[in-house]
C-alpha cells in the first residue's frame, strides 16, 4: 500500500480542505474524500496540478452534474508496473467541493529463476486459430524447428518478458476467443511435455482481462509473462517458426 498512500498523499494538501473519508480500500482500489471550501473549477484545477503527469493516456471531462474527472495511467517494465489516478469534484450544493480521488496499483512480482526457456533441443510449434476465425474447423499448423540459432532467437524473445503484473479485481467484458501459439522447447522430438518447457502465447496481449504469456516447465505451471510492451510478438514469433494464421 506505500504506493498508494503516497498518490493519495498528494492530494492532501490542497488549500481550504478537510478529510470527509479516510483511506480505504475495496478490491485493490484505494479512496479517500475531501471537503473543499472552495467551487469546482478551482479545486478540479488543483487537484490536475497534483497529478503525477506520468507518460500518459488518459481522458478528463466535465457533465451536466458538474463533476470532473480525469484518469491517468502508466505502464513501465518495473515495480509497480501500472497506476491509476482518478480525480472526480462535484458541488456539494453549498459554496463548496467535494474532491473524490482513488488510485489502483498493478504490482509486478518478480520472475522466478526456472522460468527461464532453454537454449538447443528441438522447437515444436503448433497454432491453434481462434474457434470463431473460420466458417469450419482447421487443423492446427505444426512445425519442428531444429536449427540452434532460431530456437535461440525465440527462447531469448520469451526470456525477455517481465512477469505479468498482480492486477486487481476488474469487470471483464466477454473476450473473442484468440489464437494460441505454443511453443515447445524439447530435449528431442520424442521428449514428454513434462520434460520441457512448454509456451503458450495469445494473438491477444497480456492485460487484466486476458491472460499472459503462460509457461509450463518440467510439468509445473510458473508466473504467467507480460507481452503487453511488446507490440507485434505474436506475429513476429509467428513468422520465425514459418506457421500462418
Amino acid at each position: 500500500m506505500r504506493e498508494e498512500k503516497s498518490l493519495l498523499g498528494r492530494f492532501a494538501s490542497i488549500p481550504k480542505s478537510h478529510v470527509v473519508d479516510g483511506p480505504s480500500v475495496e478490491t485493490a482500489i484505494a479512496s479517500e474524500s475531501w471537503g473543499v471550501d472552495a467551487e469546482v473549477p478551482s479545486v478540479f484545477a488543483e487537484a490536475v496540478a497534483r497529478l503525477p503527469h506520468w507518460p500518459t493516456v488518459g481522458s478528463k471531462g466535465g457533465g451536466s452534474t458538474g463533476s470532473y474527472s480525469e484518469t491517468v495511467l502508466t505502464t513501465s517494465p518495473g515495480t509497480p508496473a501500472q497506476e491509476s489516478v482518478t480525480v472526480s469534484v462535484m458541488s456539494d450544493g453549498r459554496d463548496g467541493s467535494t474532491l473524490s480521488v482513488s488510485v489502483q496499483v498493478a504490482y509486478r512480482p518478480a520472475k522466478p529463476a526456472a522460468e527461464r526457456v532453454p537454449h538447443g533441443g528441438v522447437l515444436i510449434a503448433t497454432l491453434q486459430p481462434a474457434p470463431d476465425a473460420t466458417p469450419v474447423p482447421v487443423d492446427p499448423d505444426r512445425k519442428i524447428i531444429t536449427s540452434a540459432a532460431k530456437i535461440a532467437q525465440i527462447a531469448d524473445e520469451i526470456n525477455a518478458l517481465p512477469a505479468e503484473p498482480a492486477y486487481g479485481v476488474y469487470v471483464c467484458p466477454a473476450v473473442h476467443a484468440t489464437a494460441t501459439l505454443t511453443l515447445e522447447f524439447a530435449p528431442s522430438s520424442a521428449a514428454p511435455a513434462s520434460a520441457s518447457t512448454v509456451v503458450a502465447v495469445s494473438s491477444q496481449p497480456s492485460g487484466a482481462c486476458s491472460p499472459g504469456v503462460q509457461v509450463t516447465v518440467d510439468g509445473t505451471s510458473e508466473q504467467p509473462l507480460d507481452d503487453s510492451m511488446r507490440a507485434g510478438l505474436f506475429a513476429e514469433l509467428e513468422r520465425l517458426v514459418g506457421v500462418t494464421g
